[in-house]
């Protein structure tokens, strides 16, 4: 978001209080998700925390819930990757 309004790097030092290299790699991760790819991961990661916690109500394994954040990660993390 600092990004999208302009700050560099380079002033997210002093605005967030960071050490250069910090701001630097999160300034080139932020730089790899569009907003909307965000979005979706996090409510994605909401999805699997309410079923991680069962509040869903679905019955699920352990197995079931590790597929299931593997999941996640294989379509919202691999495909950025490539």
């Amino acid at each position: 978001d600092l990004l999208e309004r302009g700050e560099t790097p380079g002033s997210l030092v002093r605005s967030m209080k960071l050490k250069p290299y910090r701001a630097d790699r999160l300034a080139a991760a932020a730089r790899a998700w569009r907003a909307e790819e965000l979005v979706g991961a996090l409510e994605g990661l909401l999805e699997l925390d309410i079923a991680a916690k069962g509040a869903d109500r679905v019955p699920a394994t352990e197995a079931q819930r590790r597929l299931r954040f593997a999941l996640w990660i294989a379509e919202r993390v691999a495909p950025a990757r490539r």
